[in-house]
Parts: C-alpha cells; structure tokens; sequence
C-alpha cells in the first residue's frame, strides 16, 4: 500500500548485495587532537547546534532528514508536534468505524481497480488528518494467497485512495487492514528517535591485561562527554560507533558484542492503548460487499511473454511506495510486473553461476538465502570465527562440480546477536575492498531489522555511505552485478521488531538512496511477503523460494 501523497507518486528503484571481509577500527578519542570523523559530525548533526565537547542531541522527528520523504507524516506536524501526551483513544482512527467506498463494482480486464477509505475515530467523526498505515490486496475468492498488493495514496485531510492492477477475470475480493493509526505511528516514532534503542542495550565485554569489563554501546551518547567514549565508527565515512570507555578506561580492540534487554517493558509497542491487537493494532476492516466483477474484453496483462527477460533489464523502475504491486501472486507462485521472471531451479542456477563468486551481506535474513543456496547447491560450507548457531558469524562456501564460491557476512554494528566485532565488517569497506576487474562477482546486501529502534536519519547516512561505495566499485570494475534486497512484511512482533511499520519506512528510504543508482538492481519484496501474509520475519521455505526465483531471474538469461 502507498503512504505517499500524490505530489510523490514517482518511480523508484530497488537492490540487493554482498559482501567480502574486511576490518573494524577501534580508536580512544584523543584528549588534544580529534578527527571530524571521531567527533560525529557527519550530514547527521549538520543542523544541530552543539558544542564539540558534547555529543549533540538528535533531532526531532519533524526537523528529521528522512521525514523529507514522507509527507503525508510532515503533515502531522500540526496535530501532534510538540505533544508530550497523545490524544485519548476514542479521537483516534477505528478501524470498525471506517468506512470503504467502491465507486465502479464492474470492471475490464487489466483496468486499475479503484477504491476509496474514509476514516473514522471511535466516536464516528471523519479524521481531518491522514498518516494511517493500511494494508491493502485484492484477492481471488477463498484464495488467501492469491492477488495483488494495493497502493494506498494518503490525501492528508483523513481520506485514502487504493488503487492495483485488474489480472484476472472473475471475482476480486478488497481486504484491508488497519495496521497502525497515525496516532500509534507517531508513538513508534517516538520510540525509534534516539541513538540507543528504548528498552533494549547493547554491550560490548572487553578484555584489558587479562580482565574483562562490560560497557554500553550504541551510536552516540547525547549530552555525554565525547572524552569518556571509546570510537569504534568508521574513519572512511563517519558511521557512527561508540562505547563508553569501561571503569580501565581504556580502549580495546577486543569486543564481545551482546543485546542485553532492559527493564522498561512498555518499549515494545509504545503506549499500550495504541497497541492493542483486533482494536488499535492490525485490524480487518470486516464490511460486506467488498468486492469488484472482472470481466474479459479489456487488453491482456503485460506480465507474460510480452514483457522482457528480467536479465535483459538495465535499470529496474519501481514506485517510491513498496506497496504498489510488482507481482501477482498466484498458485504458490509468483508472476512479476516488471519483467519476465521464471521459478527458482536449483540446477539451471548453479550452471549459470559457474565460475562466479557470490557474496551477501547482511542479517539473518540474509543468512537464510545463504543456507538455502548451500543446501540447493549441495556445496560445502565452514565457518569464518563464532559459531554456526549464531548468523552473527562469516561463512563461506563452495560447490565444486560449477566451481561457485558463496560467501556471508553479518554487517557491521548494531547487531542483536553474540559475537565478535571484528567478523561484522561495515557494507561500505566490504565494497571498498573489493578489487578491480573482478566480473565474475555478485554482491547482494539487506540491512534493516537490526536498526529498527534507532533514529531513522542513521539509517539514512548508513545507506547513502554504502551507495557511495557501490559508486566506486562500479569504477573499478563497471560489470559487477550488484543487488539490493528489500525488506520484507511480517506480522510477528518482538521487544526488538515490535512492527513492519520500521520495514516499511526503510524500504522507503532504499528506494529513495539507490534511485537511478547505475549498475544496481533492486529486488522488490516487500509486496510479495504482504500478498502472501508472511508472518515471520524469518521467511519460510516457500518465500524464501519465490525470492530466489526473482534474484536467479535477473541474473540468468
């Protein structure tokens, strides 16, 4: 579904990529002589009065870099900026009262579809503001997991267009579900706008002459002397990484990084009235006759013979908003829009990777496609430092009948999981690395999950530095095959992924970042996972299957 206003309904593009070792610095910040990088004044901070001596405090969400990009939020400014209470819960949007409007019930084939939302507080009163999260498909009848994703244009002032694709003939049946409120969006925002995660800390134990000590870490420490930390950021580029120097007060670059949870445990949705499953959170919109006729007669879809092979694509042009469909989703399979793509096959894929060099980058998530491709392959794989149990660990990989070489690299701070920060090289050097004329590569990255409750503009500094170095690499070596993987939807709910909602806002900002980037191409998933009502935000077999078809797609003809 589209969050976007009308003036943003451009097209956008989408990647995925991998990664090589690399290293991380550990650097005490010197009491005389510190370095711009060592003083955190990255694009971040630019507009931010602070002294040198002090980490400057982050900003605030309307005055934000990543709140440029979605307006229909900026237009809350006036309803909730400098509020320290949200409203009661009988003035927020119900899903019980809201109303769906379908003007046209019978349509032609490969027509778009339209629809209209009107929401409505508890009381009944239409809102005056927009900003609600909704989720939107049309499916076949009694078929769950078979339709498409809906757009959803916010207009601001408490209405909502929905718009997809018409693609087959029959019966569509409209669902819709109100995920968040726009005043449960605002609470989730506030609770990711800080540089340490709400109720959640990270730790690193280090070892100084034999002995070990625990301190925090995160990727500032507002109001805090930058003299008492411990600089573990990047020196290339100035992403942000900090720890408070341990009661030695000295610096190590032996770190032990581990997710300690704090005791605050109304961190995980916010305010809980604003949270509540099947009131406030997540709820069908149960209206009688939400459905359309498609009739035959209109045009054919353009998703079969006539579109071209994915690997025939030089650049993929996709809409900013991740819920406009790419896909039809359809007898377990998956049917793109974009272009021509084919089921994953295991055998077909090692043949047109022989002799290449796969890397991926990136969380667990990223892990499962490593794990999957390894067991498709029948490769042999081993471990690179840690442990397997843990995806916070390097592994590499090689089948030897195709001679392809996989590799996996957990990506640079935060991390949730146990480990050592030496394995977790920043996406940004991992590409750095990599030398020149080297074709036979495809590097994939995903990062997302990990920063969830973080302020969003680190997000955004970390994934411009990574397309900086893309930038480069294609400099180097212009045929490198580079993609970036989407995040997907999910309904599963941790203290440390408490909603999609962070997913979505992300994916925004990829599409925003590697827009025309050249030489990338961007995987789409994020209304596939949501057609398929994926609940995990570790996917199972069937996804994670339908997502390697589409990355095998672009890279085989």
């Amino acid at each position: 579904m589209t969050f976007l206003s009308n003036a943003d309904r451009k097209p956008g593009i989408l990647m995925v990529l991998f990664l090589f070792p690399t290293y991380t610095l550990c650097t005490s910040i010197p009491d005389s002589d510190r370095s711009e990088a060592s003083v955190f004044k990255t694009y971040l901070f630019e507009n931010v009065t602070a002294t040198e001596d002090v980490f400057p405090p982050l900003p605030g969400i309307f005055q934000s870099k990543w709140i440029q990009y979605f307006p229909h939020i900026q237009s809350m400014k006036g309803h909730f900026g400098g509020m320290n209470t949200l409203p009661p819960q009988p003035m927020i949007t119900s899903a019980r009262k809201t109303i769906i409007s379908i003007p046209k019930k019978i349509y032609k084939l490969n027509d778009i579809f339209k629809a209209k939302i009107k929401a409505m507080d508890f009381r009944g009163n239409p809102k005056k503001y927009g900003g609600d999260f909704f989720r939107v498909g049309l499916y076949k009848p009694f078929r769950d997991t078979d339709g498409v994703s809906c757009g959803v244009v916010d207009n601001l002032i408490g209405t909502y267009d929905i718009s997809c694709p018409l693609v087959w003939v029959g019966t569509g049946v409209l669902k819709v579900t109100l995920i968040h409120p726009s005043e449960s969006l605002y609470g989730l925002m506030l609770n990711s706008s800080g540089t340490k995660e709400l109720g959640v800390s990270l730790r690193a134990t280090v070892k100084i002459n034999g002995q070990e000590e625990l301190t925090d870490c995160a990727f500032g420490f507002p109001g805090k002397s930058k003299y008492g930390v411990c600089d573990y950021s990047n020196p290339k580029n100035g992403d942000p990484w900090y720890c408070m120097k341990p009661k030695s007060n000295q610096c190590s670059t032996n770190l032990w990084m581990a997710r300690y949870l704090d005791s605050d445990k109304n961190q995980k949705l916010g305010k809980r009235p604003y949270f509540r499953k099947g009131i406030t959170w997540r709820v069908k919109i149960m209206q009688p006759n939400l459905t359309v006729q498609i009739q035959d007669g209109g045009s054919r879809p353009r998703f079969a013979s006539e579109l071209p092979r994915c690997s025939e694509l030089k650049q993929v042009v996709l809409n900013k908003d991740p819920s406009v469909a790419t896909g039809l989703a359809i007898n377990a399979g998956w049917s793109s829009f974009i272009c021509r793509n084919h089921p994953f096959d295991e055998d077909k894929f090692a043949n047109c990777l022989q002799n290449h060099e796969i890397i991926l980058t990136g969380d667990s998530t990223m892990k499962q496609w490593y794990r999957y491709l390894i067991s498709a392959f029948g490769a042999e794989t081993y471990g690179l430092g840690g442990t397997d149990s843990s995806w916070a660990e390097r592994r590499i990989g090689h089948q030897r009948k195709n001679n392809i070489t996989l590799r996996f690299f957990p990506h640079g701070p935060p991390s949730h999981h146990p480990g050592l920060s030496e394995v977790r090289p920043y996406i940004s050097d991992t590409l750095d690395e990599i030398p020149s004329d080297r074709d036979n590569i495809i590097f994939i990255f995903s990062i997302g999950l990990h920063m969830n409750l973080f302020h969003p503009d680190i997000y955004l500094q970390r994934i411009r530095n990574i397309r900086a170095s893309v930038e480069n690499l294609h400099r180097r070596s212009p045929n490198i095959k580079i993609f970036v993987r989407e995040l997907h939807a999910h309904s599963q709910s941790t203290i440390l992924c408490p909603s999609d909602w962070f997913s979505y806002r992300y994916n925004v900002l990829l599409r925003q970042v590697f827009e025309n980037a050249d030489g990338v191409t961007y995987l789409p998933f994020w209304d596939m996972s949501a057609v398929y009502n994926n609940r995990p935000y570790h996917p199972g077999a069937r996804l994670l299957k339908l997502q390697l078809g589409l990355l095998q797609s672009f890279v085989c003809k």
